[in-house]
């Protein structure tokens, strides 16, 4: 008997061998100051914190939320990876270019900002 069996590719889970892989979008700020949130594993929800100065790109490793490796008598699990987008946002108020505007000007140690 041959068994065949097919997984269908999920919405937000990608699987690389046992190890899952996600995104997470975060603003500016939070990459600039690091940020705390939710991660959702294959397992449930995971608290992560990353530390500032997060790039984008960057990826995090949450052990052991991954995919049981095989035979299950081993009990190891391969790992969670997420991968930071950051976002730019496309529109800025007054108030947040007046404030990106200050923190350019500390950046490049000028007055005048374009």
């Amino acid at each position: 008997m041959i068994l065949k069996i097919n997984v269908d590719e999920h919405n937000t889970f990608k699987r690389k061998g046992f190890n899952v892989h996600t995104k997470k979008v975060i603003t500016v700020s939070e990459a600039i100051l690091g940020c705390k949130f939710e991660v959702e594993t294959i397992r449930g929800k995971v608290n992560v914190s990353m530390p500032p100065g997060i790039q984008n790109g960057e990826v995090k490793k949450v052990l052991q939320h991954g995919i049981n490796k095989l035979p299950p008598l081993h009990k190891q699990r391969g790992h969670h990876f997420v991968a930071f987008e950051i976002e730019i946002p496309s529109k800025l108020n007054d108030e947040q270019r007046e404030l990106i505007t200050e923190y350019a000007k500390i950046e490049y140690k000028t007055e005048e900002i374009i």
